[in-house]
């Protein structure tokens, strides 16, 4: 099969397109015959090193959409040619390995798909929407909120959640100028940059980071009293510290959400989180920017340069489920 390998870590020039044997399903496992690979901000940081615990050889890619190909042992909810879409989140195994013709997934960490189901969009969502998903069943109803990062895969994920979830007012930051519009249909009540949001300081009950270095800390001092900050990334790359005085004394929560490090202890709960962010993020409003697999450097380029919005690979974007699964 193809697939994009890296090597090494570093630069864009890293990711390279090869030939690799074809992977095999093991125990509770699935094989997935790819039409489509999410692109995410984490994969850019993978890429550079970022997180080197990763031991090399690696392909690159945490959400895939296809048809199942083959099943392991002891797997019974799928069957070939299915339409589905899974996280390659569980990092104990198999984890990563979207950005391939076929990629291996936990039959846990898989949700299986209706026939009409936009195949890109449900790659786009399936990592961010989960994690929106979890992230907003901490928030009570009628909260007045912020999402920092809201032009991101995530962010977007995060205001449609929000608004499900019964946000009464949500702020959406974004250094996006042109993004007004696009983040209002999904369910904005305002959008504003980090530096008009410092100068308004609205008064938070529950506040979304996805971003990280001084924004954090300017939406930690938003908060109201017993007010919530959740961490969901670290875009930025600036890893801020927060003050404790100003969580004890304010009465504040802390709290952060991975999906990656939950996905060997609560696969069916991160799957569950998928299917419903499926249903609640509008496909019309939240479409992703498609690339041939080839293209997987541009992606990167594209998100490093914060460009904004959901990128996905094309794998084999216009296949029908043939003998075995395999798109064709």
């Amino acid at each position: 099969m193809k697939a994009i390998l890296l090597e090494s870590f570093g630069g864009l020039d890293r990711l390279q397109l090869r030939e690799t044997a074809d992977p095999q399903p093991g125990a509770g496992q699935v094989s997935i015959d790819v039409a489509f690979a999410g692109v995410g901000f984490v994969d850019t940081l993978i890429r550079a090193g970022k997180f080197d615990f990763f031991p090399l050889p690696l392909t690159p890619g945490i959400e895939v959409s296809g048809y199942i190909r083959a099943v392991g042992p002891g797997v019974t909810r799928f069957t070939t040619g299915q339409p589905v879409a899974a996280l390659l989140t569980d990092f104990t195994g198999p984890g990563l390995g979207g950005y391939a013709e076929i990629a291996l997934a936990q039959a846990a960490l898989t949700v299986r798909l209706q026939p009409e189901t936009d195949l890109a969009f449900a790659a786009a969502i399936a990592v961010n929407g989960a994690t929106a998903v979890m992230a907003v069943k901490e928030m009570p109803r009628g909260a007045t909120v912020a999402i920092s990062g809201a032009s991101g895969g995530l962010g977007r994920s995060l205001i449609a959640s929000a608004l499900a979830a019964g946000a009464a007012r949500i702020v959406a930051i974004s250094g996006k100028s042109d993004m007004e519009k696009e983040l209002g249909l999904l369910g904005a009540s305002e959008v504003t940059s980090p530096a008009h949001f410092a100068e308004a300081a609205p008064h938070l009950d529950f506040a979304f980071d996805t971003v990280g270095g001084e924004l954090r800390l300017m939406m930690l001092r938003a908060l109201k009293p017993r007010g919530h900050l959740m961490i969901l990334g670290n875009a930025s790359g600036s890893d801020t510290s927060i003050s404790g005085d100003d969580v004890w004394l304010r009465n504040l929560s802390v709290s952060g959400l991975s999906t990656g490090g939950l996905s060997h202890l609560k696969p069916e709960r991160i799957a569950a989180a998928a299917k419903r962010a499926l249903e609640i993020v509008r496909s019309d409003v939240a479409k992703p920017t498609i690339l041939p697999l080839a293209q997987a450097d541009e992606a990167h380029r594209r998100l490093e340069s914060g460009s904004g919005g959901k990128i996905v690979l094309a794998v084999c974007p216009h296949s029908a489920s043939g003998e075995h699964g395999r798109p064709r």
